[in-house]
This record gives C-alpha cells, sequence and structure tokens, in this order.
C-alpha cells in the first residue's frame, strides 16, 4: 500500500519537506519526521538488512520491481541520497536491486503508516478533549497547563 506524499497534504496537517535535486527545488508534503526519513535514506542498514517491520515478509513476497518502476524511477530523479545508495549498493552489485527497493520502500511506506496512525490519535485525543469541555461547560478559550 503506497501512502502518496500529495494526499497526506490534502488530509490536512504535516509538514513540507524541501529537497534540491539537479538544481530544481522539490517539494514533498507529508507527516513523517525529516530528520526519520534523512536517517532511514541515508543508513546502508535500511537497504542491506530485512526491516524489523511488521509485515515486511508478506510486503516482501508481493513486491514486484516491474510493478514498482514508476515510483522508482520518481524516487531516483528526485532524492539524491536514495541515488547514491543506490550507486554504491546496487550497481556494485552489494545488494540485489529487488531487495534494495523492496527494503527501502517498505521502510517509507512504514513510516507513513506509523506517522498515520499518531495523526489518528492526535486526532481522536482532540475529538475527545472537545467532547470533554463541552460536556463539563468548560469555554474553549480556557487555556490548561
Amino acid at each position: 500500500m503506497l501512502v502518496g506524499f500529495s494526499s497526506l497534504a490534502a488530509k490536512g496537517g504535516g509538514r513540507a519537506i524541501r529537497r534540491r535535486t539537479g538544481g530544481n527545488l522539490i517539494v514533498i508534503h507529508t507527516r513523517i519526521d525529516e530528520n526519520e526519513l534523512e536517517k532511514v535514506e541515508t543508513s546502508d542498514s535500511t537497504y542491506i538488512a530485512d526491516p524489523r517491520g511488521e509485515g515486511y515478509a508478506e510486503y516482501r513476497r508481493s513486491f514486484h520491481l516491474k510493478s514498482g518502476r514508476g515510483r522508482i524511477e520518481n524516487v531516483l530523479a528526485t532524492n539524491a541520497a536514495v541515488s547514491a545508495k543506490y550507486n554504491s549498493l546496487v550497481k556494485t552489485k552489494k545488494v540485489d536491486e529487488e531487495l534494495f527497493w523492496a527494503r527501502y520502500l517498505f521502510a517509507i511506506d512504514d513510516m507513513h503508516r506509523r506517522a498515520e496512525k499518531k495523526e489518528e490519535l492526535r486526532r481522536g485525543i482532540g475529538s475527545a478533549l472537545v467532547r470533554f469541555l463541552l460536556v463539563h461547560n468548560i469555554p474553549s478559550s480556557l487555556h490548561l497547563p
């Protein structure tokens, strides 16, 4: 399952991550943490070892390099860090191309799933707080510590 960057931005919230690639500025809207994203993209372990995330075995079985080609080409064209890892690990035969992409794309998709869960929890807590304030006739302008 792929959660598109633009669909996250359309739902509200999130942040914009700006990247320069080939002299062009690319803006990605996402709810994931930019530091976490950078760590995943620049760490060799993302591409060399199978992720520990729940569901990777099933994801791996259903992953096909050909079906993800458009997304892969987009990543290579817009993401210098991943492109560099691809060149240093796949082109030198340190990592199989299909494993490289399955591991990377799973890690990114898993980050999006976790960010969505956090957002759903945040919205739920916010809704519960509003209901509490309404039920107990507490003015919404009251700022709690």
